[in-house]
């Protein structure tokens, strides 16, 4: 086994080299406000000595830009151990992996694209490219909503996708990752029998180049849970992109225990009849709000107005007579930014698109569940005002469910 292991490390060693000369390493530049998400594909292998340096690279952006930053490492190439192909190593190379390097000319290892628009770049320039494409505007936005279904053996991915420019000529792709993965890399000069991979390319949920978008577009794909995943460390990265242009926006969604309570996705009403709209009742403090009304709300938060900023938090309780799962929809009416807080997560509006962002989990019949409208206005004027409509429904009763326009402002308020 040691014999083995040396002819296997000595070539590497002389085609991937130890040393980064000094002009060439990583400098971290000081972070920006992103303007949206960007896609790092990382190009790396298990026998290749520097890509070690360019998982640093990785997290040192992802430290900066949180969740701005999506990575996938994609193993592939000479350096790349085919999963399978050892009984006494994990490997991590897809065959799907190897497509995609002979795709954009992949032949040295380190190597990145992001956003498919910077050409292959040395791991010392993604920080530079990153932070130019995360200032970048954003013409689409991506929303995913995942669970695990079917007793965990199967991945439920819905995806919608909003945009104000056409989307004729772009492709949605879906990709399963995997972190927290502990087997051999080189590392340098050593060999690491434990080292912790992050972001791995795993599995294609819809094809190897994705499928065509159309506008407005809300897709469900499923994919089975494969025996060597670890469900609390998958994640499914989407992405939309063309040809031209790259990706024009990706989104993330990081799988954890609160998805394995959902063993199935309810359809309509599991207990039979008809969901009518009263089983939905909005609470505003001690306001009791009418389905179909208008509510008008000009709570501030403090905290953010002690920066120097304004929003509106209307703090919102919603109440249900039946168990269930329930979606919440949020569609802001005036082209402002507007985030919808529930189930433990927040998504949000961008202030140049018309469109509904959702949120969905279950829902005990008689209990509150605390759902946070926020507004961050523009400081240009002094008189705030953003309108959004709230929807409610059970899952599979959309033409019962309620719903209500909040109207958040400070107008007549001293």
């Amino acid at each position: 086994m040691k014999k083995l292991l040396y002819l296997l490390i000595l070539p590497l060693l002389f085609s991937c080299s130890d040393v980064i000369p000094e002009e060439e390493r990583y400098e971290e530049l000081p972070a920006i406000e992103a303007k949206r998400r960007i896609l790092l594909e990382d190009f790396t292998g298990q026998f290749c000595s520097n890509c070690p340096e360019a998982h640093k690279v990785i997290s040192e952006l992802q430290t900066q830009y949180e969740e701005d930053v999506i990575a996938v490492a994609i193993h592939a190439g000479h350096f790349g151990i085919a999963e399978g192909s050892n009984p006494n190593i994990i490997g991590l190379m897809q065959p799907e992996g190897d497509i995609y390097a002979t795709h954009w000319g992949v032949e040295a290892y380190p190597i990145g694209l992001i956003n498919r628009t910077s050409g292959l770049l040395k791991h010392t320039e993604w920080a530079a490219y990153a932070r130019e494409a995360l200032n970048q505007e954003a013409v689409v936005d991506i929303a995913l909503d995942c669970k695990v279904v079917d007793d965990s053996t199967r991945l439920y991915i819905n995806t919608e996708i909003v945009s104000n420019v056409p989307m004729e000529g772009n492709n949605l792709q879906l990709w399963i990752t995997e972190s927290n993965i502990n087997t051999v890399q080189q590392n340098g000069g050593t060999l690491d029998a434990n080292y912790n991979h992050h972001h791995v390319f795993r599995a294609l949920v819809n094809g190897q180049w994705g499928e065509a978008v159309t506008i407005p577009s809300n897709t469900v794909h499923y994919i089975d849970v494969r025996d060597n995943w670890d469900i609390d460390n998958l994640s499914v990265v989407a992405f939309v992109y063309n040809d031209t242009d790259g990706v024009l926006q990706a989104a993330e969604h990081h799988f954890s225990e609160k998805d394995l309570t959902l063993d199935s996705i309810p359809q309509g009403n599991q207990n039979g009849g008809v969901v009518e709209v009263k089983e939905l009742t909005f609470l505003c403090g001690e306001d009791t709000i009418s389905n179909g009304s208008t509510y008008t709300s000009s709570k501030l938060d403090e905290a953010y107005t002690a920066m120097g900023m304004t929003r509106f938090v209307p703090g919102i309780d919603l109440v249900g007579d039946k168990d269930g799962q329930v979606t919440i929809t949020v569609k802001s009416l005036n082209q402002t930014m507007i985030e919808i807080c529930a189930f433990g997560g927040c998504q949000m509006t961008l202030p140049h698109l018309d469109y509904s962002t959702s949120a969905s989990g279950t829902i005990t019949a008689g209990t509150p569940l605390p759902l946070e409208i926020h507004y961050t206005p523009t400081m240009s004027s002094e008189v705030y005002r953003a309108e959004a409509l709230i929807t409610v429904c059970y899952d599979g009763e959309e033409d019962n469910a309620a719903s209500f326009t909040l109207v958040m402002t400070n107008e007549g308020v001293e």
